[in-house]
């Protein structure tokens, strides 16, 4: 029986490669981390860490395809590595793939059951899929893990007001303002719960106050338009989802509704 020994020159060049490339990534500067990747990748024995960390460089680059080839080599040589799940499942979120991102999350959760933030990410992709009630299940279960995130306790509310549980939700996202009254997101969600309670008033009244306390937020815009919409002010709720569109450039959803607004169309 043979045994191949690493060779001691290969693998500093391969340490130094990957400890470079890591702090780039890390530092914010992933595209200057691809070169010393590919160097890796093709040292014998160290390609799959090469696509982990390639995969997280592609991800922050926002080339979501690249990320995703490059987190699946990866995990063909680790198909039990939780952080690499998480990693492609959120690659995957990106790509709008929700069944894969829900396999990946999945995944992850069962292969270290006690990672609160493996579940957090799972609720997120069930939520994707409109599996309200299995995604409030799973930010149950992180809650109970860290009971004063108020962050996270955001989340359980966004996930009852989609599902419609407005009681619930409302008593949560309230908590959340009384703790933490600058959240992001939070005055979009409370005014969207007013707007889904059929108070298309209170809804605009919220929106604008946030507004005029300097919360400039996409879903904020999109929540006080809707809210115009509903008190029949068509016209006037135009250059609100034309605000929404420019702080969310790839929503086409935003961008189309301003445009029908604007012709005077519900």
């Amino acid at each position: 029986m043979s045994t191949t020994l690493a060779n001691p020159a290969t693998e500093l060049a391969a340490e130094r490669l990957l400890r470079g490339a890591r702090s780039l990534v890390q530092g914010g500067e992933p595209a200057s981390a691809l070169p010393m990747l590919d160097r890796l990748a093709r040292l014998p024995g160290h390609a799959a860490t090469a696509a982990g960390l390639q995969a997280e460089a592609l991800f922050k680059l926002a080339d979501y395809s690249g990320a995703e080839t490059a987190a699946s080599a990866a995990l063909l040589a680790e198909p039990e590595a939780g952080p690499l799940r998480i990693l492609r499942a959120r690659i995957r979120q990106a790509l709008g793939h929700d069944h894969g991102a829900i396999e990946d999350a999945a995944a992850a959760v069962m292969a270290a059951p006690d990672d609160s933030d493996a579940k957090v990410l799972l609720a997120e992709c069930l939520l994707e899929d409109r599996r309200f009630d299995e995604a409030i299940w799973f930010l149950g279960e992180a809650m109970r893990a860290r009971p004063a995130d108020v962050p996270l306790k955001a989340r359980l509310g966004r996930a009852f007001l989609l599902a419609g549980h407005h009681e619930a939700a409302r008593e949560l996202l309230d908590h959340c303002a009384e703790v933490a009254p600058r959240l992001g997101g939070l005055a979009g969600l409370r005014a969207q719960l007013l707007l889904l309670c059929g108070e298309p008033a209170a809804a605009e009244a919220m929106a604008r106050a946030a507004l005029a306390d300097g919360v400039v937020e996409s879903g904020l815009f999109s929540v006080l338009g809707h809210a115009l919409v509903a008190q029949y002010r068509i016209q006037e709720s135009s250059p609100v989802f034309a605000a929404a569109a420019r702080l969310s450039k790839h929503d086409r959803y935003l961008a189309e509704l301003a445009v029908a607004t604007a012709e005077g169309e519900a």
